[in-house]
């Protein structure tokens, strides 16, 4: 059901739906949408989020003069339809940035990302002179990848998810006769994550970001989206409430939170950092690869 043929505050049951009792843990960027995309479908939602604010990662920082600095989530791109489809609905005005030039500090070597034939770093000959992002998706073709087809919402295919299992963006790379070198320029571009995260999970992300140099930002701070999703859920929203206990043991999933109160649905949708889950009790125990 597309985001902008249907009404958010009309629940529409899609053909065939049994409306489900969904508990959604967290209220930042992915469960708002998980929420609102249950909704539409004829779901009864509850989000329960820890913080006392929605938005996750969104927060915007007010400065002087009506400006605004976005503590993360900076920007968002014309080669993000989901994101744009929201903004388009809410109708929240945006501005248009420049994707920026940035500097480059590895290894104890510093240079500007314009001036590619100052690189001093030990990169093969087919790397010099040439952007960050063209050189990636040199690499991702070697591999028959590029950045429109990892953004389609049928990839990864079977054959592709047993080729790329277990490997990190570093292991593309050099495979595809990439330096050293050149993945840690990577790591200072897209963060000292990038070259080690799994392929199948950056890929998509680096296509985001290397695809499309188109940038924006909602006027009046990016935490106005999380804000107007959350209106549209209204009061299926508990903040300020810490999940503390998971249990999927019974014919209910049942989640505890900090003050002693239970929630309970027939499913759970899970959108809690990994940094935190750890500290939530889970029955049945994760599994040994979990």
């Amino acid at each position: 059901m597309p985001i902008v043929a249907c009404a958010f505050d009309r629940p529409q049951a899609a053909q065939g739906t049994v409306p489900r009792d969904i508990l959604v843990l967290g209220a930042g960027m992915a469960g708002l949408t998980a929420a609102l995309a249950l909704m539409r479908r004829g779901h009864r939602v509850k989000v329960i989020e820890c913080q006392k604010r929605v938005g996750g990662r969104l927060l915007s920082v007010p400065l002087q003069g009506g400006q605004y600095s976005e503590a993360d989530g900076g920007h968002f791109r014309s080669n993000m339809p989901y994101v744009l489809g929201y903004v388009r609905h809410f109708k929240l005005p945006l501005l248009s940035l420049n994707d920026g030039l940035p500097r480059y500090f590895v290894d104890g070597r510093m240079a500007d990302a314009a001036r590619l034939s100052d690189w001093p770093w030990d990169l093969a000959p087919d790397e010099r002179g040439v952007t960050i992002s063209s050189t990636l998706n040199r690499y991702l073709l070697a591999h028959g990848l590029d950045t429109d087809t990892v953004l389609d919402a049928r990839w990864p295919d079977p054959e592709t998810l047993a080729a790329l299992d277990l490997s990190t963006v570093e292991d593309l790379i050099l495979a595809a006769g990439g330096s050293p070198d050149f993945c840690r320029l990577l790591d200072a571009h897209g963060g000292g994550f990038t070259k080690r995260g799994s392929a199948l999970c950056a890929i998509p992300d680096l296509a985001y970001h290397f695809g499309d140099q188109n940038l924006f930002r909602i006027r009046g701070g990016n935490d106005l989206l999380p804000a107007a999703m959350a209106r549209a859920l209204g009061e299926r929203i508990v903040l300020g409430a810490r999940v503390v206990a998971i249990d999927q043991s019974g014919a209910r999933a049942v989640v505890t939170v900090d003050d002693g109160r239970t929630f309970d649905g027939d499913a759970i949708v899970c959108t809690i950092p990994f940094t935190v889950l750890k500290e939530v009790a889970v029955a049945p125990a994760w599994s040994v690869r979990k």
